[in-house]
């Protein structure tokens, strides 16, 4: 009796199980950009073949808050998978990555020239392994499918393992968000007279500044650039900074104490991400320019 004959004759047991689903794998996608890191950012489309497999051998796909569980109708998946892969000669579940995010790829630490594709595969060696949990790595492609962020495949032979033992595989993929450096243009309409404009915030980072320079619509700003640190995007506002007038100091070093600090805006605004620029070619930076008019 051959392998395929036996194969058969099994999947027609199995299939007379469909007592409940059992789990095969789950996605779980992060991203430090939004609250708690859970990013619901992205979508799991079904390429045709893995479509064509959900509809022939009765395996489902649920949508999670942070990315999918896939499952067997069968109580023995090991079994299922080694007669799909010598059934179809497929080797894999493949999915495209599709983001509703329009700018998912200013937000997130990628390269800004780049365009192109984030290739998963389950099988890649630059993946990280920690017992049934296994955090993906991207290859950087630059072919371009829009609107697909990316693709992921997940591979029959590990899931065979998987089931084997009963332990369900975890892949997590894992997105950071850019850090940059932010420049506000202040622009003082007002004409409110300034001894010392500085800008400051609790979390220590400095900003250097004022620098006055001409905007591209003819006025004249005061431009203030964070210091050294980058700082991280963020959905939710995480510092705080005010603009302030600030007493200069005497000959002495000391503060002038009949000058008395005045606060000019208070809680300038964050980052949009629309919004970025080019701070260094060489080095690949970026900066957040914010305008603010008082």
């Amino acid at each position: 009796m051959g392998l395929n004959h036996q194969l058969h004759k099994r999947l027609i047991t199995l299939n007379m199980k469909h007592n409940r689903y059992h789990i095969l794998f789950k996605v779980v996608v992060f991203h430090s950009y939004f609250k708690n890191g859970d990013c619901n950012c992205l979508s799991f489309n079904l390429k045709p073949s893995t479509s064509f497999l959900l509809k022939r051998f009765g395996f489902m796909m649920k949508n999670t808050a942070n990315g999918i569980e896939f499952y067997s109708n069968s109580s023995n998946g090991a079994d299922l998978l080694l007669y799909v892969s010598l059934a179809t000669g497929l080797i894999s579940f493949d999915f495209d990555l599709i983001t509703h995010e329009d700018y998912f790829n200013y937000f997130t630490d990628l390269p800004m020239n780049w365009i192109g594709k984030l290739e998963y595969d389950s099988q890649a060696e630059s993946n990280q392994h920690e017992r049934n949990v296994i955090t993906l790595k991207p290859k950087l492609s630059t072919s371009v499918h829009q609107p697909i962020l990316g693709s992921l495949s997940v591979h029959f032979d590990q899931l065979i393992k998987s089931a084997n033992k009963a332990i369900p595989l975890e892949f997590i993929i894992n997105y950071e968000a850019r850090a940059t450096q932010w420049q506000y243009y202040i622009i003082n309409r007002s004409a409110i007279k300034l001894v010392n404009p500085k800008i400051t915030g609790k979390s220590g980072i400095k900003f250097e500044g004022p620098q006055n320079i001409t905007i591209e619509t003819g006025e004249q700003a005061m431009l203030f650039s964070s210091i050294n640190d980058l700082i991280t995007l963020s959905i939710l506002p995480v510092h705080k900074f005010d603009l302030i007038d600030a007493p200069l100091l005497n000959v002495d070093g000391e503060v002038n104490k009949n000058f008395i600090t005045k606060t000019i805006v208070k809680g300038l605004p964050t980052p949009q991400v629309k919004r970025v620029g080019d701070l260094k070619v060489e080095t690949k930076l970026v900066s957040s320019p914010m305008y603010v008019y008082v």
